[in-house]
């Protein structure tokens, strides 16, 4: 699978992974605590626009069902437009990217999911329903009668310390869960929630 930005950045120095699997992920939701709403995106659901400082992220607005009916899958809009500390996985490592927010929606279409890469064209086939049924999922989606929205996300600012105590952690240092933390390029208001992908 095709692995997008590698190696993340932000002004120009490379970003560090804090980890890998299932701890990676917890330790990234412990650590951003409940002040800092959040998003942990699998590789491929993420797709680089303008590498790191714009993103975009699909999601289906229909599901096929175990038994091969399409239902309504709703967009969740509310959580991409606000402020989100965004983390990745690519390969086998996560990677703290930053704060990002919705810049703009629109819909994907046809011509638009043929242009996809191959692994972002895996990721939203696997989204739309069970693997049973992912070769009707992809003709669907390559005629466009899966409706699917996409979300630019622009990146806002960078929270130096969610990604130093992010580092610290990985490196079995003490897990420091206290909230708040400078942040770069933003106006420092947090809301309330945690939105994991």
């Amino acid at each position: 699978m095709d692995i997008p930005f590698y190696p993340p950045s932000y002004n120009g120095e490379l970003l560090h992974s804090f980890g890998q699997g299932k701890r990676a992920r917890q330790r990234f939701t412990e650590i951003r605590g409940s002040s800092l709403p959040g998003l942990r995106i699998k590789q491929g659901d993420l797709i680089p626009e303008e590498g790191c400082e714009l993103v975009c992220i699909l999601k289906p607005l229909m599901r096929m069902t175990k038994r091969g009916g399409m239902s309504s899958s709703g967009p969740s809009k509310q959580k991409y437009h606000r402020a989100n500390e965004v983390a990745v996985k690519l390969g086998v490592n996560w990677y703290y990217l930053g704060r990002y927010r919705c810049a703009k929606e629109d819909n994907l279409d046809a011509s638009g999911y043929h242009a996809l890469s191959s692994g972002a064209k895996q990721a939203l086939v696997q989204s739309c329903g069970p693997k049973k049924h992912h070769t009707t999922i992809e003709a669907k989606l390559w005629s466009g009668d899966i409706a699917v929205r996409r979300y630019h996300l622009r990146r806002e600012g960078f929270n130096e310390d969610l990604y130093r105590r992010l580092l610290d952690a990985a490196a079995g240092g003490k897990l420091d869960v206290a909230d708040g933390g400078a942040e770069l390029g933003s106006d420092g208001a947090d809301e309330s929630g945690d939105a994991d992908e």
